[in-house]
């Protein structure tokens, strides 16, 4: 994370399902210094939105399923640089880091 510029007080954004990924996110968040923002997944992209704007994130974790409702929101968003996708990779993503090449 320290590699996408991430930096000790940035926020990120955390909207997962239940998976072993939430912990991990988690712990590499705060273990660069940066604030974990949870999000529930079951929320709409325009709430989404309120909280990534009012938090001031600059990169969130999510799933391929959730991956609109981050996008969504951050359209028109300066603050926001990096998401990173947990699950298999797809080739046809573009424009996201996966959490499998981060972890590497």
């Amino acid at each position: 994370m320290r590699n996408l510029g991430i930096k000790p007080g940035d926020r990120v954004i955390v909207l997962l399902p239940n998976c072993p990924e939430v912990i991990f996110a988690y712990q590499a968040t705060m273990l660069i210094g940066a604030v974990v923002v949870p999000v529930l997944f079951l929320l709409q992209p325009e709430e989404v939105k309120h909280i990534l704007n009012d938090s001031g994130a600059v990169a969130a974790f999510t799933s391929v399923p959730f991956m609109e409702k981050i996008t969504e929101a951050a359209e028109g968003n300066e603050t926001f640089k990096h998401l990173i996708l947990v699950g298999e990779k797809e080739p046809n993503i573009t424009g996201a880091h996966w959490y499998s090449d981060i972890i590497a």
